[in-house]
């Protein structure tokens, strides 16, 4: 019984028709849910690059470090 459910559907899925319809009604959903989500996208994105520059400026700082205490000895 589940099985034969599950084939029809399925099937019906399968459809160009369907396929279609099911488009038509996901895509504007899709959109609001993407224009609520971008300037969220943009904050996390610049996080990010800061994130990434502090650490290349903790390895620069580091490395100087290093070097100068090296020679000193």
């Amino acid at each position: 019984m589940n099985n034969s459910l599950i084939d029809k559907t399925l099937e019906m899925l399968k459809k160009n028709d369907i396929k279609n319809e099911i488009k038509k009604i996901i895509t504007p959903i899709i959109d609001i849910i993407f224009s609520d989500i971008y300037p969220y996208i943009y904050i996390i994105l610049l996080f990010v690059f800061v994130i990434f520059l502090m650490i290349l400026l903790n390895l620069i700082l580091l490395i100087v470090i290093i070097n100068n205490n090296y020679f000193k000895k």
